[in-house]
């Protein structure tokens, strides 16, 4: 891929067209990958799939090669995401915490 990229600078190729072939290249590894295990659904998370066009590239080969694959639609891919879970594991604990207070008093 870097290869490529200096090879397309050095064509003077536009940014738009290098920036797309980056994109496309990204998500055929990444089918690529999850393709050698069709049998097991992808999750796609981190911040890198804040990138829209990187997402759907990717979910629609994975999906095209019969791929299940899950994505963050609702909570962000990133530190949102992070927070949210750290707040759930947060309330987790404290329900486990009282639920074990309870059970000392009966």
């Amino acid at each position: 891929m870097i290869r490529e990229i200096v090879e397309d600078v050095a064509r003077a190729t536009t940014p738009e067209a290098m920036a797309r072939k980056f994109h496309n290249t990204l998500a055929e590894m990444i089918a690529g990958v999850a393709g050698r295990h069709t049998d097991l659904p992808v999750a796609l998370s981190g911040g890198c799939f804040q990138n829209r066009l990187l997402t759907e590239l990717t979910v629609a080969r994975l999906e095209s090669a019969g791929v299940k694959v899950y994505w963050h639609q609702r909570i962000p891919p990133n530190d949102g995401g992070i927070a949210l879970g750290q707040v759930v594991a947060a309330a987790r604990q404290l329900r486990f915490e009282e639920s074990a207070r309870e059970r000392k008093c009966v």
